[in-house]
């Protein structure tokens, strides 16, 4: 089972607008927080993981 994620933070009315270096910081902390759980990077800011039954087992 193959899941992908975009690690960018939920765009709510107090949350800081994309491309200040706020949305920037969260953006590269969610990242780092799901590749930790074996999300690699793929294509532009999404991760993607391959083998997700096993980790749920």
């Amino acid at each position: 089972m193959m899941s992908i994620l975009a690690a960018d933070p939920v765009l709510t009315d107090d949350a800081s607008a994309e491309g200040t270096a706020e949305h920037d910081v969260t953006k590269a902390a969610l990242r780092k927080y799901w590749m930790s759980f074996g999300f690699p990077p793929a294509h532009g800011g999404y991760l993607v993981f391959d083998d997700v039954v096993d980790v749920l087992e």
